[in-house]
């Protein structure tokens, strides 16, 4: 399944993702005609980040194909043959295809890039201008879009261990009463790039590490892949 994770703040945005690929096979039990997946002890690596000629980068989670080829691959030659559309266009794009093929039964997507928005200046005046932008979207709300233009973290995946870690109420015993545990908020409003990158990777580095004692498919892995995304461009950085 794999694990994405973007961070929007006031510089740009920060993606990061595992890269590890499973090796899986069908099997039909003889006695009952059933087909069932295997995963294999084979571990490959590969992409789940693709940047557009726009500079919109593309998180990619699930095993699934589109039209028969791997969805990074798949999605790299489309927004080739459809270049020149910012993040919201290309999120509607991708969110078209899922509405449209259902046999995509199990993926996830985050697009992250600038689009038009608008700010206010100093004056107390509203200008248009780029911003940076997340789209979340998935297979399981086919039509659906998420849209986010303020200082915010989303994950794609393998979300459960963020899930418990980050933003789920927490209670502890003291004495024979359950209390709530303080609640600290993380101050994604005042994020630097450099804290967006190092949240992006931690995220998708936690994942990892808490999988590898958990009795589970072990889905994540190493190398990290992170990305920046600034007014300057696409910018691929070195992880873990």
């Amino acid at each position: 399944m794999s694990i994405v994770v973007a961070t929007l703040c006031a510089e740009g945005i920060a993606m990061a993702a595992d890269s590890r690929c499973l090796i899986q096979r069908q099997e039909t039990d003889k006695s009952t005609g059933e087909v069932k997946t295997r995963f294999l002890d084979v571990v490959l690596s590969g992409e789940k980040i693709i940047v557009t000629d726009n500079n919109v980068a593309i998180g990619i989670t699930g095993r699934d194909k589109i039209k028969g080829k791997r969805g990074t691959m798949f999605l790299k030659e489309y927004f080739r043959e459809h270049p020149g559309l910012n993040a919201k266009q290309v999120a509607g794009e991708i969110n078209r295809l899922f509405v449209e093929d259902e046999t995509i039964r199990e993926m996830g997507v985050i697009v992250a890039g600038y689009c038009k928005g608008r700010r206010k200046t100093e004056e107390g005046r509203w200008e248009t201008c780029q911003k940076p932008w997340l789209f979340e979207l998935s297979t399981e709300e086919r039509g659906k879009i998420r849209s986010f233009d303020r200082p915010i973290a989303v994950w794609k995946g393998e979300e459960d261990i963020l899930q418990r870690l980050i933003g789920k109420e927490v209670t502890l015993r003291e004495g024979r009463k359950k209390v709530a545990m303080e609640d600290f908020v993380i101050p994604f409003n005042l994020f630097s790039l450099r804290d967006a990158i190092a949240f992006s990777e931690t995220g998708v580095e936690l994942t990892m590490r808490i999988m590898q004692f958990q009795n589970r498919e072990q889905s994540v892995g190493t190398p990290i892949d992170i990305l920046t995304i600034t007014p300057d461009g696409a910018e691929w950085r070195s992880g873990v």
